[in-house]
């Protein structure tokens, strides 16, 4: 009896003989020969299955498996047999199908869709891993640029030409284009570019984040501008407002209101043990009124969260990139695991070769809510570690997960060598100076400020200003300018040098003489965030009439006891004159006092800006600035210290500024800048306030003018003196989401309003001048790039009227009508 069961049980397991039951292999796309990322994969005709991973690999297990099927949007379905004899590991090729994701399929009624996307809405903010109270993880980054010429064609490096014979015949040959076939040949052995690094990430709510960098390694540059290149060209998830890719927000297709902005549609599901993952293909909905995305989102019924994400831009331009996401479970939430991202440089060629970028994020080592003390963070973002450049081969193999190819490693010794024949460590220095508004020349860096201004008053101003940089003493900067106005006929100089103590607290001794013009009266901050080679708000500075010839001594310390705090303190002496018939009336001195224009003080002064949300950069090179943000605050406080050095004045005065901006789902971004300062004391018009006036006293509405962007834009110059003031400007800008009229058009509504009170207006003579006590208001409209040319895509038209008590009769006299010139540089 027992050998009967015994050979029953044997006959029984007789058809498990040949029977797979596991599979794995790679799916790519037939014609690029890429991995195919998030392709389902289900066996036996059911929907029981898997998908491929981020880099196209999958591995599937079940009984007796002799059919898989695979299917990706954008390819053709197709179903392959599995026997013991099929090779392992599998290699699928798919093909492409006519269909793309643009495609978007309307259904009549409710869309089935629309309920899948409505439960991500509803759980987003539960499976936003930022959201959480605390995780770690480590990453490993590679992203390299390559030429492809796959795509270019097999006879991209030949030349065919046709001849006539003399017998009349037609006969042609074929050559080869060197430069091309070099290429070529250079592109099978090295890409272009590579980067590598490994980061360890640590975050608690609320707002505790750091990243420090363990290793970097860049070809052809040791700069470490690059270090985070890899992490900040994608949002670290997707369930933000507005996803960021390169820089740009692009509205999130899951956001409450979607069905307005979106069309979605069922593609696929696939059953995975106990949970059922729906892929979704969405597209904005015709002519967006919002930089929109199209891809694919793959949605688990486990907590109706994110298992995978394919995103790009839904409207084409010359640089196009996809970014794809990949999220695993891990301590009962679904957490990034992997970003990719690819981007094709269409508006660059090499003889018709167009380089791409491929980039590659692993996380790993993830925790989730890890016990995380304050103390475990630095009061910088990022951090680079002292031996990050140096770290050896050991260190790298262990973060990479797989070695690298040989093309990668050629890469870093061709890369490397070019960049010491072409010195392109210092190429990048002279465009990383550029960028800041200075032309570096050897170890000075000349100021481009300098060379050309014009203002009605100087006319043409020719000059010159230099400065020495790191190349001569990282810790040392002297310099000076010069400068002489054409209507004017007075030269400006002046003479200046810095001495830098510490790096990474920024602490910096300084001091030098200059002798130039100040507008008179107004309100200006040393604290300056950016220097762009084209301000809005020196467009101003053209029609300024009203100066003060300024003959000044100074000192300061400059001081960031944190990244995010940056203060300065100071002294001057100053020697002004009031340029024009103004006289101030000294109360002090004699029985009815003097009239008088020439004044002498002597100041203290401190200065805090405060930007909480900015981020910052900490390695051998000091503090830098990754990121900058809003809101900014910014205080300056200035004591007049009357027989100082022979100063005739006590005063003192403080200035207030909060600048702020507001991204908003649907609408755009508001915009707004608060100011007040007071000064308590008696002092001449120089060191009150004139308002921010960008009006000419002359100004007529054909007159040719250039908006501000904080400038009072139907006020005139100099119209209004107080001594203390508060004032508003609220700009919102709708971009594209009322009309557009070219692809980088932008809608701007403004509003601003004035107070202001003059304590004793009669000491201020012979200059004609309100008080604003009564309130100052325009508002206005500006449509930015309405030009639809190439060369002129900046220009726009704004449109603004004087509003409340002091408007005048003549409704033209209240209007100003001028052009938004507005750049990136």
């Amino acid at each position: 009896m027992r050998i009967f069961w015994l050979l029953c049980l044997f006959i029984s397991w007789l058809p498990s003989i040949g029977q797979v039951t596991h599979v794995s292999g790679v799916v790519y796309d037939s014609e690029s020969r890429e991995p195919l990322p998030f392709a389902a994969v289900t066996v036996n005709g059911t929907r029981s299955g898997t998908s491929t991973d981020i880099d196209g690999f999958f591995k599937v297990s079940a009984d007796n498996i002799h059919q898989l099927t695979f299917s990706y949007v954008g390819y053709e379905r197709f179903s392959m047999p599995i026997t013991s004899e099929t090779p392992m590991p599998l290699e699928v090729y798919m093909q492409p199908s006519v269909t793309n994701l643009q495609e978007v399929t309307v259904v009549a009624g409710e869309n089935p869709a629309w309920e899948l996307i409505r439960k991500v809405v509803a759980n987003r903010d539960r499976n936003n891993p930022e959201h959480l109270q605390s995780f770690s993880y480590t990453t490993y980054n590679k992203l390299f640029v390559t030429l492809d010429f796959d795509s270019a064609g097999a006879d991209i490096d030949t030349i065919r030409r046709n001849v006539v014979t003399e017998n009349g015949l037609d006969s042609s040959f074929t050559i080869v284009d060197s430069s091309v076939y070099e290429a070529r040949r250079m592109m099978e052995r090295s890409h272009l570019f590579m980067l590598e690094s490994v980061s360890e990430r640590k975050f608690k709510a609320p707002g505790k984040n750091n990243e420090e960098v363990l290793a970097t390694r860049v070809s052809g540059f040791k700069n470490p501008m690059f270090t985070l290149l890899a992490t900040q060209l994608q949002s670290f998830s997707f369930y933000g407002d507005h996803i960021i890719i390169l820089q740009q927000k692009y509205l999130n297709p899951i956001n409450p209101g979607f069905e307005k902005r979106y069309m979605f549609n069922m593609k696929d599901t696939l059953v995975e043990g106990k949970d059922t993952t729906f892929v979704i293909s969405y597209a904005p909905v015709p002519n967006p009124s919002h930089p929109s995305m199209r891809g694919l989102l793959y949605v688990t019924t486990d907590g109706w969260a994110l298992t995978n994400v394919v995103a790009e831009p839904a409207e084409e331009s010359g640089l196009t990139v996809r970014i794809q996401q990949k999220y695993e479970k891990k301590g009962g939430v679904y957490f990034p695991v992997q970003h990719n991202y690819d981007f094709l440089f269409g508006n660059v060629s090499f003889n018709g070769v167009m380089p791409v970028g491929i980039g590659r994020t692993y996380l790993r080592d993830i925790e989730i809510d890890p016990k995380l003390e304050n103390r475990d963070f630095y009061p910088v973002e990022v951090r680079l570690d002292p031996q990050a450049a140096d770290r050896d081969p050991e260190f790298w193999e262990k973060y990479r997960g797989r070695p690298m190819d040989s093309k990668e490693t050629r890469t870093y010794e061709f890369i490397d060598s070019i960049g010491e024949e072409e010195n392109l460590e210092r190429k990048l220095d002279f465009l990383l100076a550029l960028r800041t508004g200075k032309l570096r020349v050897g170890f000075v860096d000349l100021d481009l400020d300098r060379f050309l201004k014009y203002n009605v008053y100087e006319g043409v101003r020719l000059g010159a200003g230099l400065h020495t940089n790191s190349r001569l003493l990282p810790w040392l900067t002297i310099g000076g300018f010069a400068g002489w106005g054409t209507s004017d006929n007075l030269w400006k100089y002046g003479y200046d040098g810095a001495i830098t103590l510490s790096q990474k607290y920024q602490l910096k001794i300084g001091g030098g003489y200059r002798f130039d013009l100040f507008e008179t009266g107004g309100m200006s901050f040393d604290s300056k965030r950016e220097l762009k080679l084209i301000n809005t708000e020196s467009y101003r500075n053209l029609w300024v009439e009203q100066y003060d010839e300024v003959s000044e001594a100074y000192g300061y310390i400059e001081y960031h006891p944190l990244p995010k705090i940056h203060t300065r303190f100071g002294f001057s002496r100053q020697n002004r004159w009031t340029l024009g018939p103004y006289q101030y009336l000294m109360r002090d001195k004699g029985e009815n006092g003097v009239l008088q224009n020439g004044f002498t003080a002597s100041f203290v002064n401190v200065e805090v800006q405060y930007a909480p949300g900015d981020k910052y950069m900490e390695g051998p090179f000091g503090r830098r600035p990754i990121s900058q943000t809003y809101p900014v605050f910014t205080a300056k406080y200035q004591r007049g210290i009357d027989g100082l050095l022979d100063s005739e004045f006590s005063f003192d005065r403080v200035d207030l500024r909060i600048d702020h901006s507001l991204l908003w789902r649907h609408i755009g971004t508001t915009t707004f800048r608060l100011e007040g300062g007071m000064v308590m004391g008696g002092a001449p018009a120089s060191w009150l306030y004139f308002g921010n006036g960008s009006k000419p006293v002359n100004y007529y509405t054909g007159d040719f003018l250039i908006t501000t962007y904080w400038g009072f834009e139907t006020m005139r110059m100099n119209e209004f003196l107080s001594d203390r003031f508060a004032s508003l400007t609220i700009r919102h800008n709708f971009g594209q989401y009322l009309f557009k009229t070219s692809d980088k058009s932008a809608f701007h509504i403004v509003g601003r309003g004035y107070f202001g009170q003059l304590e004793d207006p009669d000491v201020h003579r012979n200059i004609r001048f309100m008080t604003p006590d009564k309130g100052y208001f325009e508002a206005g409209f500006e449509l930015d790039n309405f030009i639809p040319f190439q060369m002129l895509d900046f220009i726009g038209i704004g449109g603004y009227y004087r509003l409340g008590a002091y408007q005048f009769d003549d409704p033209w006299k209240n209007l100003a009508i001028k052009m938004t010139v507005k750049t990136s540089l």
